[in-house]
């Protein structure tokens, strides 16, 4: 057992529900009810974006060995998450084709955009394009609000929870479907 040890915070990869059992089990009796374990999910361009807990993992575990994706848990304060809906294929954004997507779950699957206090705009916008890398900001016309695209797709469930099911840039198209 690692008695001192409260907390312990992973980033970069998806972390199967045994591992983190495995692990909360020698971490401190003084740790969070929700555990000690955190998996961080974020960008260069924003970090942390959002969490999940010990709890959240496991609670998950059978929707993602289902195939629904995995859960990267819920925004950090001062975070928000918004799936957009991308129908243009050369990468560049255009306001005039991107929407929000609607609904909840993987029927609802789009690129996860987040916006909030540590997101780094200097990186955003025409520094990309003239740098050679695609425009990865969307722009609410409505409010006036930027948001950073992930290029990683998923969807938000009912309880506000960010899943993720891959990268954009993998996806094949094809004339019957998108894969």
């Amino acid at each position: 057992m690692l008695e001192s040890l409260t907390r312990i915070y992973v980033g970069g990869e998806t972390i199967s529900a045994g591992f983190v059992s495995t692990i909360e089990s020698h971490l401190s009796e003084e740790r969070s009810p929700r555990g000690g374990f955190r998996l961080v999910y974020g960008a260069t361009e924003g970090f942390p974006l959002c969490q999940a807990h010990a709890s959240t993992i496991i609670e998950t575990h059978p929707k993602t060995e289902s195939g629904m994706g995995f859960c990267l848990g819920e925004p950090v304060e001062g975070f928000m998450f918004r799936i957009l809906s991308f129908e243009d294929y050369n990468e560049q954004f255009d306001p005039s084709i991107a929407s929000e997507v609607s609904g909840y779950g993987p029927g609802s699957i789009g690129e996860i955009s987040a916006m909030g206090p540590a997101v780094y705009s200097s990186l955003i916008g025409q520094d990309e394009i003239e740098f050679g890398g695609p425009k990865t900001t969307a722009h609410d016309s409505l409010d006036g609000t930027n948001w950073h695209r992930t290029g990683d797709l998923g969807y938000l469930d009912q309880h506000g929870r960010v899943w993720i099911v891959g990268r954009k840039a993998h996806r094949v198209n094809r004339k019957t479907a998108t894969l």
